[in-house]
């Protein structure tokens, strides 16, 4: 007769990213925020947990940074910081169509910048790279309109 040794099922297992994934997934608002496919993969993952799938080490990393991603952007939301990146990248939007560049330049620009806008509504921030980038155009722009300007 074998003997049978006791596995842990993953609900006992994995109990706090059960309960992480189905915060994430109750949030309606951050799931109609996401990509589709993204939304789909926290699902997929939540599925895997509780139908006692077997978990591998890739799983389990990709739902604890699904979840800590998810505490950041809530943190980050409403975050002071965030809201003086986003008033700052809003004002050098609005630099872009004043400083008399051609039109493909003009939306090149406007392009990286909602895509900065975005990343810091996903994220809460920039990377420090980003950052620097984003002075550089504020410095460029700024002396380009000073020379429009004095030139009018």
């Amino acid at each position: 007769m074998k003997s049978v040794t006791y596995k842990p099922t993953n609900k006992e297992t994995y109990r706090r990213e059960i309960l992480g994934l189905r915060k994430v997934l109750s949030d309606t608002n951050y799931v109609s925020s996401i990509d589709d496919g993204y939304a789909h993969f926290i699902n997929e993952m939540h599925m895997a947990l509780i139908g006692n799938r077997r978990i591998t080490e890739k799983m389990e990393k990709a739902i604890r940074r699904i979840i800590r991603f998810y505490k950041k952007k809530k943190y980050n939301q409403n975050s002071p910081q965030s809201e003086a990146i986003l008033l700052k990248l809003q004002k050098l939007r609005s630099m872009i169509d004043k400083c008399g560049y051609t039109e493909n330049y003009i939306a090149d620009r406007k392009f990286l910048v909602d895509s900065f806008i975005n990343q810091v509504k996903a994220k809460g921030g920039l990377s420090k790279k980003q950052f620097i980038y984003a002075n550089n155009l504020h410095k460029q722009f700024k002396k380009k309109i000073d020379k429009r300007q004095n030139n009018s």
